[in-house]
């Protein structure tokens, strides 16, 4: 019986373990929502919203602006330029660019998205493969 026991309560932590990393919060910030994992923080700051993995594997910022009559290809070439980055690539409407951050030595990947009057600015960091997943979940308000 109480070899049961311990096989329950060992059977017991290892769910609610496994289950901490599946569930994810729900986030509402002023112009999305975003899902956001156990072991992930959100905060935002200045109209930035920043994501980052508890044990700095990754991180997502994410922010948006008025295209002030520039293209979304103007504003990706303009932030290209701004962070030292590689030159945007065209993709299905959005364009991406790759910039090291000053004192940094991990690539972050930028892509910038927009439609009429407005863009948005993501940028992804690391190598968390929940990164994915947190972006698919990102809801406009």
């Amino acid at each position: 019986m109480r070899k049961k026991l311990v096989f329950l309560f060992m059977g017991l932590a290892m769910v609610m373990l496994l289950a901490s990393h599946v569930f994810a919060e729900v986030k509402e910030f002023k112009d999305i929502t975003v899902d956001v994992p156990a072991g992930w923080t959100a905060v935002e700051q200045d109209g930035i919203v920043a994501i980052t993995a508890d044990d700095k594997s990754g991180a997502i910022s994410i922010s948006s602006g008025l295209n002030e009559g520039k293209s979304v290809e103007e504003v990706a070439a303009a932030y290209s330029k701004e962070l030292n980055g590689s030159a945007p690539v065209a993709d299905s409407g959005m364009f991406s660019f790759t910039f090291t951050a000053e004192g940094a030595e991990v690539q972050s990947t930028a892509v910038v998205a927009g439609e009429e009057d407005k863009f948005a600015l993501i940028v992804m960091t690391g190598e968390n493969p929940q990164i994915g997943e947190i972006l698919g979940s990102v809801q406009d308000k």
